[in-house]
């Protein structure tokens, strides 16, 4: 299939094979976003890893999470809310683990690192969505490396 230059307007995001470089697009249109919140960040997903992952070409991306922990460290709240969770050393805690941890092990111990970051875990939460002031994204696709490269 031949991939083409569409799929992308100003207000909504489409993600397929067939749109050039449509999962980069996203993230920073997304990452854009994140940036410009001055007062609260909300972000809730199946399951959340997108920080410091390798793409295709084996080149490191920073993730969503890149600049929701800078966003933290200028002191704004962010509040996490997923349906999976491990802690840095891998432990579920009893709540359902992600099949890959390795990620979200990262992303968990760059989290503790942080004073303003709360994390939450819902074993039913399917719902994918963040608001960074008084905007709102809504996504049928995880946070996660795989949903960006």
């Amino acid at each position: 299939m031949d991939a083409i230059d569409a799929g992308l307007t100003r207000r909504n995001y489409y993600t397929a094979p067939f749109f050039i470089d449509s999962p980069v697009r996203i993230a920073n249109a997304i990452t854009d976003i994140l940036n410009k919140a001055e007062h609260r960040i909300y972000i809730c997903a199946e399951h959340l890893a997108a920080y410091e992952y390798a793409d295709m070409n084996g080149a490191t991306q920073p993730g969503l999470f890149s600049a929701i922990f800078q966003k933290s460290e200028e002191g704004i709240p962010i509040s996490c809310l997923s349906q999976t969770y491990v802690d840095a050393q891998g432990d579920s805690h009893k709540q359902q683990a992600p099949r890959n941890t390795g990620k979200f092990r990262q992303l968990i111990g760059k989290i503790d690192t942080l004073d303003n970051i709360t994390y939450a875990v819902n074993r039913h939460v399917h719902a994918k969505f963040i608001v960074a002031d008084n905007t709102v994204v809504i996504s049928t696709a995880n946070y996660t490396p795989t949903e960006f490269i």
